[in-house]
């Protein structure tokens, strides 16, 4: 009824104020039962609405700011435009997606627009890797020849050895103009060396879903990548296909030198993964199979699973949970044990409890530390050098975060009044929060489906005694859609726009 309501209001005062091109008028307002206020408004003739919605908001101080190094992007020759995308100050068709730091310097990775002939509506684009000393000047780049729709970089990291990997995903041109089939996404892996030369290529067909949904990295520079993908099911079965996870071992010149299916005849699927010299590779799914790697299971009902395998793919053991209600659940591995973080809750007006199971190399759970959560969900799981690991717990920009030592016992807790998505791990055994708050909601068209915020970034840094070293936030599109660009780095520079 408020939405009819609404439509009809803005249908009328947009008939009656087409002639009307001032910038901003308040003409209309309403109260929904909620007590949101909605304001229509004009903007250049054009009608808008602002919830007026309440975000708690509460301004964070800055706290010793001058400490930080900001490295700012034009220093780097590249410039944002249009809010939010980032392209190389040279050539608007380059447009950045990841930036880490090495030893000399930065490897960025961009997507460089392609024009095909044949294909004028439709966006093409490639991978373009560069890599720049401090100050920016450009070392080296290189073009990737594979051309591909909806191009994604899923991952991009420098290994052990200083050889380059990137992963990226698309849609080839070919496929979707000449065939008939099934249009299907290329997982692609690129290996490229300290100087720019591609070293080895590898691609993979999606089936279902990413075939490359993680990159684990051996000791020996070999690639594990867990994926999933569909798998011909038995000949009576109701269905042609199931979901199976994949798993890939390719050496250091990118051969596959084994490739493997987990899981049974039925659903399976990967939700976290890790990996240790000492332990192997830990996966940590769900799974609805009574057979193959999970062939004592009894029902065929959702499960969630744990397994541990070597570095050559094969089973060690499998542990299934006996609690439906565990979500969240995410694995951590320092030298000596595995943990595994969950969340549970068994009803909806139930306490929310944070379980911390820690485990040995046979799968045997050696402790399991209940906690208390006063916060929804948990958000981050971080793993620190010295073995600690960092937990955060949060709902909307309220954050409990917690770090706790080997044993599981609590060493350090805070609670925040803003929520961290990201937590880089700096060199100096500390680290660096990143969040981004709504601070009010803007004028919005009809149109958009979504609410506009106008948005602040705060990072703060924590040195190796987990204290605050300095905290910032940041807000260059005061009262306007945009998100600052705000990326912290492990040496504890921070690029900023």
């Amino acid at each position: 009824m408020l939405l009819v309501v609404l439509l009809i209001t803005l249908c009328a005062f947009s008939s009656e104020n087409q002639k009307d091109k001032s910038k901003l008028s308040d003409v209309k307002e309403f109260k929904q039962e909620k007590h949101e206020e909605v304001k229509i408004i004009d903007i250049n003739g054009v009608p808008h609405f602002n919830l007026n919605r309440n975000t708690n908001y509460e301004k964070i101080t800055d706290y010793c700011s001058h400490k930080i190094d900001e490295i700012p992007l034009t220093s780097l020759a590249m410039i944002k435009q249009n809010y939010s995308r980032i392209y190389d100050v040279n050539n608007e068709n380059i447009e950045l997606i990841k930036i880490i730091e090495v030893e000399d310097g930065y490897l960025l990775a961009f997507k460089q627009k392609q024009d095909i002939k044949g294909f004028k509506d439709r966006k093409f684009h490639k991978p373009y890797i560069k890599k720049i000393d401090f100050t920016g000047k450009e070392l080296w780049h290189l073009t990737l020849t594979n051309v591909s729709e909806h191009l994604t970089i899923d991952l991009f990291k420098q290994l052990p050895n200083g050889n380059i990997i990137i992963s990226f995903t698309g849609y080839e041109p070919v496929t979707l103009f000449m065939s008939s089939q099934k249009v299907q996404n290329k997982n692609n892996l690129t290996c490229i060396s300290q100087q720019g030369e591609v070293l080895w290529k590898q691609s993979f067909i999606e089936t279902c879903d990413s075939v490359i949904k993680h990159i684990l990295v051996t000791e020996k520079d070999e690639l594990l990548c867990v994926g999933v993908c569909d798998t011909l099911n038995p000949p009576k079965s109701g269905q042609d296909y199931h979901k199976d996870i994949v798993l890939s071992k390719i050496d250091n010149k990118g051969a596959i030198i084994k490739q493997r299916i987990f899981g049974g005849s039925n659903f399976d699927n990967v939700r976290s993964v890790d990996y240790s010299k000492q332990f192997g590779l830990l996966i940590e799914g769900m799974t609805e199979s009574t057979n193959g790697d999970f062939k004592n299971r009894e029902s065929s009902n959702m499960q969630k699973f744990i397994a541990r395998l070597d570095s050559n793919l094969n089973s060690i053991w499998c542990k299934l949970s006996n609690n439906k209600n565990y979500y969240g659940e995410d694995i951590l591995i320092n030298d000596k044990y595995v943990y595994i973080t969950k969340h549970i809750r068994e009803n909806a007006s139930s306490d929310r409890i944070g379980i911390i199971e820690k485990y040995n190399k046979n799968g045997d759970i050696l402790s399991s530390v209940e906690i208390n959560l006063q916060q929804k969900h948990l958000l981050n799981e971080t793993l620190l050098p010295n073995g600690d690991f960092i937990i955060t717990c949060s709902s909307g920009d309220m954050c409990e975060l917690r770090i706790y030592n080997q044993l599981g016992i609590i060493k350090k807790s805070f609670s925040l009044k803003h929520s961290p998505r990201d937590i880089i791990v700096t060199t100096d055994g500390g680290f660096i929060l990143k969040s981004t708050r709504n601070i009010k909601t803007l004028p919005q068209p009809l149109v958009i489906s979504c609410i506009w915020y106008d948005t602040e970034t705060t990072i703060e840094k924590y040195n190796n005694k987990y204290e605050l070293e300095w905290r910032k936030s940041y807000d260059n599109y005061q009262d306007e859609l945009g998100t600052d660009f705000v990326l912290p780095l492990p040496s504890g520079k921070v690029i900023v726009q």
